[in-house]
């Protein structure tokens, strides 16, 4: 699924054994050899692994992400989702959330792996769409979700705009190709970003 990563949303941790990428603090994967590297070689190999590291990151942002990361990438997006339904982590590993939710579940609890269905299943991200129109507010004003034939935004309702770069899925747009489900899975996203920054 395309969505706008910012550069800003990844860091890196690099040394002479191997790099390990965060998105959004959380480590996503990398690569390294243990102990292969002594003296000199160890700050060669160091400043490999930093140039391997940013070239990984550099590729994500582009909207070429390597299919070894794009999944622990999706796990960290779907929880950001969640929680602005109010989902929080249980401590038998499952995600409370405190609305009604869709099929696949038992008793408001899912599993992290179905959360998924918010990238995918118009039931699912239509409640976090109803959710943020409903029960979330921007400096005492109401928030309004809009999805038209070119773009998805999230605004205020006096037009104040929270998500400053529409989502586009037309043709011509930055989102050119792409379903329209994706690209209000990725307004959403910019706006769950957003809110846990509020938090």
């Amino acid at each position: 699924m395309d969505v706008n990563y910012r550069l800003s949303d990844f860091g890196y941790e690099a040394n002479a054994e191997g790099y390990q990428l965060l998105y959004r603090g959380k480590k996503i994967g990398g690569a390294g050899i243990v102990g292969k590297y002594k003296g000199r070689k160890r700050q060669e190999q160091t400043l490999e692994y930093v140039n391997s590291a940013k070239r990984d990151i550099s590729l994500i942002v582009s909207g070429k992400c390597p299919k070894h990361y794009e999944g622990a990438i999706n796990r960290i997006n779907d929880i950001l989702v969640a929680e602005v339904l109010g989902g929080t982590l249980s401590e038998s590993g499952l995600y409370m959330l405190n609305l009604p939710v869709p099929k696949g579940t038992v008793e408001n609890q899912v599993d992290i792996k179905i959360l998924s269905a918010y990238r995918t299943d118009w039931q699912w991200l239509m409640q976090v769409v109803t959710t943020i129109e409903n029960e979330h507010k921007f400096h005492g004003k109401e928030m309004q979700f809009n999805i038209t034939k070119y773009s998805a935004t999230i605004q205020t309702i006096d037009d104040e705009a929270i998500v400053i770069n529409p989502v586009l899925f037309s043709k011509y747009g930055t989102y050119a190709g792409t379903e329209k489900i994706e690209a209000v899975y990725a307004c959403v996203l910019d706006y769950a970003k957003w809110y846990r920054l509020q938090k």
